[in-house]
């Protein structure tokens, strides 16, 4: 990881300390959303932070689908009215109830969120204090249906490290439980990539879902034969604004070392460019942010 981006990293690190600790109970109490960029990687997918402000948080999966967040725990549109009420629920208490259902939801929509308790969230070694959430939703007909949500909310960062749903009747929604397993700074390289070097002929790497961390490449967790039979690999990237460089060297299934250097543009989460395998140019350089 360069200079610039280890710099980012502590720069963001300390502003989470003093939003949240320096200022005392009063001050850590508010909800704290949180900034524009961070990455909050899931066993899942991702979900990546583009807009941030004083009661809510829009982020976008792989998929570039778009949630807003009311408070980090509603993810349904609420009025103004509703929004200001959520804001003044928090600090969240054990057994504070929050109940709501305006807007454009039909009559007999029901909502609400109960405080359980406080709760303990694993990511990437690290234990992360977090208040446990139940979100329960009972829909009429035509669609009736009735199931619970439970959010791990994390005051921290303003975002639930985990949700899982429990159905109980009706018509189940369309949703996977998911836990965050890796919280990534602004402007960090860190997280999961698809990452492509191919040359003319057979000469290619490919990585399906690699992951980086602190700038080198930890995990190839790709399923493809080429990924598989990498062994004894330190390939690392580094980045200077918008150029990427990613390089380094491997052990191929033959017992041959693996030589390569790629660099490339980055636009939004894409990296394109060109590289080298074992001195053999020209070959196409893409990596994606999963």
């Amino acid at each position: 990881m360069g200079r610039a981006v280890r710099s980012s990293v502590l720069a963001w690190t300390a502003a989470v300390w003093v939003a949240t600790g320096a200022f005392g109970h009063a001050e850590s109490a508010r909800y704290h959303a949180p900034p524009v960029g961070t990455l909050f990687v899931l066993d899942t997918g991702s979900h990546r932070v583009l807009e941030s402000g004083t009661d809510t948080v829009t982020t976008e999966n792989a998929g570039h689908a778009r949630t807003t967040w009311s408070g980090g725990l509603v993810t349904a549109a609420m009025s103004p009215e509703d929004r200001a009420r959520l804001m003044g629920w928090f600090p969240l208490t054990a057994g504070a109830r929050f109940e709501y259902g305006a807007g454009s939801m039909p009559a007999g929509t029901q909502r609400a969120l109960v405080v359980v308790g406080e709760d303990v969230v694993q990511v990437d070694g690290r234990a992360i204090p977090v208040v446990r959430v139940t979100r329960h939703q009972v829909d009429p007909a035509p669609h009736a249906a009735e199931g619970e949500y439970t959010l791990w909310f994390a005051p921290e960062y303003g975002f639930p490290l985990k949700m899982t749903y429990r159905h109980i009747s009706g018509a189940a929604p369309r949703f996977t439980d998911w836990q965050v397993v890796d919280i990534v700074a602004p402007g960090s390289f860190d997280g999961l990539w698809r990452i492509s070097l191919e040359c003319p002929g057979s000469t290619f790497i490919r990585f399906d879902r690699a992951r980086v961390k602190n700038g080198a490449l930890v995990d190839q967790g790709g399923a493809h034969p080429s990924a598989q039979s990498l062994t004894n690999t330190e390939l690392v990237f580094a980045r200077a604004g918008d150029q990427v460089e990613f390089r380094g060297t491997a052990m191929n299934a033959s017992g041959h070392s693996v030589t390569l250097a790629a660099r490339g543009t980055l636009t939004g989460d894409t990296v394109n460019g060109t590289g080298t395998i074992n001195g053999r140019s020209g070959c196409p350089f893409t990596a994606s942010r999963l």
